[in-house]
């Protein structure tokens, strides 16, 4: 309901205000005519976007720590050299280019390849909901059924979606989650750079609507395994929590746990439950390391004569140096 309300007020708003723009920077510009504004918030958003990137290495190098042979360090460094490798290969990219923008502005899009990460990203969601599915029926089939699960979800408190509370010291009720969730996609699909860099890499406005309203099926597609898989848990785990008996440390273990405690007889199970992690991870970063190296370069890099002045191969070849490093 929050992504199809954000999203038609983006189709009818901000698309028609910024469809010559490929970023929002220069719409704050445009719009409080402050130049030390814009670099501001550049800067704020750059770092905004390293924290988050640390942040979703971190969390899932913690997970994969407790599964694999590997402990965290060497989790996280080897992720960030397979992320930031394939974030910075190049591929010829079909862009909606503004004609107020000489071409030494395409490096907003070449730099790293948006078109790589566009195609890695749906393999490793195509690789995420395969091995959410099959954890789902798995362990539907181990805890009684998809009906029974439901019905120990429900009982333990887990599907009281329709809470109707106004109280501000609950914290899940249907009006807060509603008014979150549509401030929430307000900032991701109106000035969030990774979104708006992809919206606009499109061919045209027409194309960028219709990646808008399909966005909402494929969010669905890629959520609603997540939650499920929950329940599922929780299902199997009732009356047996394995942090409370010590088992695990962390609340973020829970999933790889069930997968190596309930799903270990399936031969691969396991290593399909661990890409599926990884893709998650790895589609993330590669967003962010795109749209990172994207603000930089427009609105730093380009404030100096010498990449003002660069051919569109040496400003692809520093877009790719900055991705890379």
């Amino acid at each position: 309901m929050n992504q199809a309300i954000t999203k038609n007020l983006d189709t009818l708003k901000y698309l028609p205000e910024n469809k010559e723009q490929q970023s929002y920077m220069p719409y704050i510009f445009l719009r409080f005519k402050s130049e030390g504004l814009r670099i501001c918030l550049t800067f704020i958003t750059v770092t905004r976007i390293l924290i988050m990137g640390g942040l979703s290495l971190y969390a899932t190098t913690i997970v994969l720590a407790s599964i694999t042979k590997f402990n965290t360090m060497a989790n996280i460094f080897l992720l960030g050299i397979v992320c930031s490798t394939y974030s910075a290969f190049y591929s010829r990219n079909n862009c909606f280019i503004s004609n107020a923008e000489n071409i030494k502005s395409y490096a907003l899009y070449l730099q790293g390849g948006i078109r790589a990460v566009v195609w890695t990203d749906f393999f490793q969601m195509f690789v995420m909901v395969l091995g959410m599915i099959i954890v789902i029926i798995v362990g539907c089939a181990l805890s009684g059924g998809f009906i029974e699960t439901l019905y120990t979800a429900s009982k333990g408190g887990r599907l009281d979606i329709f809470n109707m509370s106004l109280s501000p010291f609950v914290r899940h009720t249907f009006f807060n989650t509603l008014i979150y969730g549509f401030i929430n996609y307000s900032r991701i699909y109106g000035v969030e750079q990774y979104c708006v860099q992809r919206i606009y890499s499109v061919k045209s406005i027409k194309n960028a609507r219709k990646v808008l309203t399909y966005n909402i099926l494929g969010i669905s597609v890629l959520v609603l395994p997540i939650f499920v898989g929950g329940l599922v848990a929780f299902a199997n785990y009732v009356g047996c929590d394995p942090m409370v008996l010590g088992i695990i440390k962390k609340k973020d273990e829970i999933m790889p746990y069930f997968v190596m405690d309930k799903l270990s007889f399936i031969p691969g199970l396991q290593g399909l439950y661990v890409g599926a992690m990884l893709g998650g991870t790895l589609s993330t970063l590669s967003s962010l390391i795109n749209s990172c190296v994207a603000l930089f370069w427009r609105d730093v890099c380009l404030k100096f004569s010498f990449f003002k002045t660069a051919s569109p191969m040496q400003a692809t070849l520093t877009n790719k140096l900055l991705c890379k490093y």
